[in-house]
C-alpha cells in the first residue's frame, strides 16, 4: 500500500511511549487499579487509546510478571494495533521503565513515559508535550496549585512557600531518546519520576500546564471516584472528522480482481500482500486518517504472515471495531475507484450493498464511482487501479 509513513513521523518525531502499568496495588488495598474495567475495556487501555490517537509510533507497556499472559489477551481482545507490546515490568516503577525502554527504537525521536493510573489523559495534552520536548529535549505536564502553600517541620509551619512556584507533577513525561538513553544508563538512585532523573543530572525540565482532570487513581477513596465515572459519561460536543484514503496496486497476470469484497472476471488481478483490494485499502485509510489512528500499514503491515492474502473486508471490519469503541460512527463515504478496464459499473451495486453493510449504514449513506483516466498514467496505461476516499465520521 501506499501509505505516506514519512510524513506523519516527521509530524510526532518518531515518538515512542512507555505505559508504566506494573504496580501491585499496595496503596490501593492490592486492587491493581490498572485493571479496573471503565466503560468497558481495562484501564490502562484508555491511555493507550489517547497516546494512539495522538500519532505514537511504538507502545510498550510494563505490568506485572504475573499478568503477562493477560494482558497479551486483552490487547488482541481489544484490536489493540501491531505496534502495541506488553512487557513484564521490574520491582520499581524505574525499573519497569527502564526495561521497557531497552525494547523502544534507539533513534533520533521522544519517548513519552506515561502512569496507567492517568487514564483521563487527552490526546491534546499529550500532542502539547510533545511540541515542548522537540522544541526543549525535556517537557512534562502539571497543574498549578490553587491553595497556600505552608513548609511545615515537626507539626509548626516554618515558611509559606509562593504558589506561583508550585506545580504537582503529572505524566506524560516526554523527552528526546538519546538524552533519555544517557540519563537511564547513569541513574545510581531510585526516582519517583522521570523528571527528577533529569533534575539530578542538571538538564532543565520544561513545565506544560495540564488540568485537574488528569487525575492518577491512588488510594481506595479513588475508586468510588472511578465508579462514579463508569456510571456516567460527561456530556461531549459533537464531534466531525474527515478522513481521505488513498491506495494503489498494480495488476498482474495469476491473481483474482477483487474490489469491496467482489470477485470481478478479467484476465488480470491486483498484486499485494492481502487479497490486494485496493477500494477497500483506501477506505480503511480515510477511517484510521479521520480518528488519527496511524494507517494500515502499521495496523496491518506487510512483513506479517497473518495478513497474507487476507480478506480485506475482515480488515475493515477490525478497523470499524475500533473506530466504535472510540465513540465514532461514519456519517458517508465517496468512494472513487480509477480504472481503464474492466468495466466496473455492473459491480457497483454489490460493492456499495459490501461496504454498507460492513459499515453498519444504509446504502444511501455510501457512494462508489468508477471512473477511467482517458489513457493517462499508469491507470489508464492499465499497469494498476488506484482509490480515493472521503468520509466523515460523528462523534457524540
Amino acid at each position: 500500500c501506499n501509505l505516506g509513513n514519512i510524513s506523519r513521523k516527521e509530524m510526532i518525531q518518531m515518538l515512542s511511549v512507555i505505559i508504566v502499568a506494573a504496580g501491585k496495588g499496595s496503596r490501593m488495598g492490592c486492587v491493581k487499579k490498572q485493571f479496573l474495567p471503565f466503560h468497558g475495556i481495562p484501564l490502562f487501555l484508555h491511555s493507550v487509546n489517547a497516546f494512539i490517537k495522538a500519532g505514537a509510533e511504538e507502545i510498550w507497556i510494563a505490568v506485572p510478571k504475573e499478568d503477562l499472559t493477560l494482558a497479551k489477551e486483552w490487547l488482541v481482545k481489544y484490536q489493540m494495533p501491531k505496534f502495541c507490546h506488553i512487557v513484564s515490568g521490574g520491582e520499581s516503577r524505574q525499573e519497569s521503565v527502564k526495561i521497557a525502554f531497552s525494547y523502544c527504537h534507539i533513534d533520533s525521536g521522544l519517548i513519552a513515559i506515561h502512569d496507567a493510573a492517568r487514564p483521563f489523559i487527552r490526546a491534546e495534552e499529550i500532542q502539547s508535550v510533545c511540541r515542548v520536548a522537540k522544541a526543549s529535549g525535556a517537557a512534562i505536564l502539571g497543574t498549578p496549585v490553587s491553595d497556600t502553600v505552608k513548609q511545615v517541620e515537626n507539626g509548626v509551619i516554618t515558611r509559606t512557600v509562593p504558589r506561583e512556584q508550585i506545580y504537582l507533577a503529572q505524566t506524560p513525561q516526554i523527552f528526546r531518546k538519546s538524552l533519555y538513553q544517557t540519563a537511564i544508563a547513569d541513574a545510581h538512585a531510585d526516582y519517583t519520576d522521570d523528571a527528577q532523573l533529569f533534575e539530578s543530572m542538571g538538564i532543565p525540565v520544561q513545565m506544560v500546564a495540564g488540568s485537574p482532570h488528569n487525575r492518577k487513581l491512588t488510594t481506595p477513596e479513588d475508586l468510588q471516584f472511578l465508579e462514579d465515572q463508569s456510571k456516567k459519561r460527561e456530556p461531549k460536543e459533537r464531534q466531525l472528522r474527515i478522513g481521505h484514503g488513498y491506495d494503489v496496486h498494480r495488476l498482474v497476470t495469476d491473481r483474482p480482481l477483487i474490489l469491496c469484497g467482489v470477485q470481478i472476471p478479467y484476465e488480470k488481478g491486483l498484486l499485494g500482500h492481502s487479497d490486494a483490494d485496493v477500494a477497500t485499502h483506501a477506505l480503511m485509510d480515510a477511517l484510521l486518517g479521520a480518528a488519527a489512528l496511524a494507517d494500515i500499514g502499521q495496523w496491518f503491515p506487510d512483513a506479517d504472515m497473518q495478513w497474507k492474502d487476507a480478506n480485506s473486508l475482515a480488515m475493515l471490519k477490525m478497523v470499524i471495531k475500533q473506530i466504535a469503541s472510540l465513540g465514532y460512527r461514519v456519517q458517508n463515504l465517496d468512494l472513487t475507484i480509477l480504472a481503464q478496464q474492466p468495466k466496473l459499473s455492473p459491480y457497483l451495486p454489490e460493492m456499495k450493498k459490501n461496504l454498507s453493510s460492513c459499515l453498519g449504514i444504509s446504502q444511501c449513506q455510501t457512494n462508489i464511482k468508477a471512473t477511467t483516466e482517458e489513457g493517462l498514467g499508469f491507470t489508464g496505461q492499465k499497469e494498476g487501479i488506484a482509490a480515493h476516499c472521503v468520509l466523515l465520521l460523528d462523534c457524540q
